[in-house]
């Protein structure tokens, strides 16, 4: 019963603070989302600037640094003045490493344009934001993002 009695307090040593760690973790990558969005919603380039880590790569590999999205977001901000997006649907937060975290979501958007400059209908989209922890701030590295049918 020692034994079994010492091996439980050990164990709650050591997992209580990774668990409180893992908590504030996953509390700031949602936060960095988060910034994210109202950033775009108000179309503020120089604030989604800072949020994104300068090796940034887009899934596809179509924008490979942080400049390269942001002129992206900027031409996309001037070409759809309405342009929004909007967090709807938390699915999770999972760490790779202590300082590596996939954030899940699903968003939803108004705004857009297509090609030929007519109004899109009302989106859902599917996201994984890839970030890296750098001197304590959850900066975007990559992400994924499909539209999906509802």
């Amino acid at each position: 019963m020692r034994t079994f009695l010492a091996l439980t307090i050990a164990l709650l040593v050591f997992v209580a603070p990774v668990m409180a760690q893992s908590a504030a973790g996953e509390a700031a990558v949602r936060e960095a989302t988060k910034q994210f969005m109202a950033a775009f919603t108000k179309h503020d380039v120089k604030a989604i600037g800072p949020l994104l880590d300068e090796n940034f790569q887009s899934w596809t590999g179509a924008r490979k640094t942080r400049a390269e999205l942001v002129k992206f977001y900027q031409g996309r901000f001037d070409r759809m003045k309405d342009v929004q997006i909007n967090l709807a649907e938390d699915i999770g937060v999972d760490f790779i490493t202590p300082d590596i975290a996939i954030h899940k979501f699903y968003s939803k958007s108004t705004g857009f344009l297509d090609s030929d400059g007519n109004p899109r209908p009302l989106g859902k989209g599917l996201w994984g934001m890839l970030y890296v922890k750098k001197n304590g701030k959850w900066l975007r590295r990559a992400n994924f993002w499909r539209r999906v049918e509802e």
